[in-house]
């Protein structure tokens, strides 16, 4: 069962990706998982861009070279439990309503497949 989101406040900034997870029952193996995230905006309405990378797997895993998304982000309440973003590249449907836990220096978002990425802020 993937964690709740738990709130907080989107500080601005540069993250890494520390923890990748997946809580679905689908597709089983390891992975080495590498991305950033970059947000920008106020702590309740912006825009961010991730890159990430998914390496030398194992299992029913598949790998994926380097590859960039950009979205725009709002978030409902304060402290901000549910994210929902908007891609905007490439542009499509890949509209979601994510958890998210935010501190001043880590972001965990889980998606709704239940996927979940843990993001450190970088100096």
């Amino acid at each position: 069962v993937p964690p709740p989101g738990n709130g907080g406040t989107i500080v601005p900034g540069t993250y890494a990706l520390v923890a990748y997870r997946s809580y679905l029952g689908g597709p089983q193996g390891t992975a080495e998982a590498r991305g950033t995230v970059v947000f920008s905006g106020s702590p309740s309405v912006g825009a961010y861009t991730s890159l990430e990378e998914v390496r030398n797997t194992t299992g029913a895993l598949t790998s994926h070279p380097p590859r960039g998304e950009a979205y725009t982000f709002t978030v409902q309440g304060m402290p901000a439990r549910f994210f929902f973003r908007s891609a905007t590249c490439p542009p499509g449907p890949q509209n979601e309503t994510d958890r998210v836990t935010a501190t001043p220096t880590t972001i965990r978002i889980i998606d709704v497949g239940a996927t979940e990425r843990v993001y450190e802020r970088l100096p």
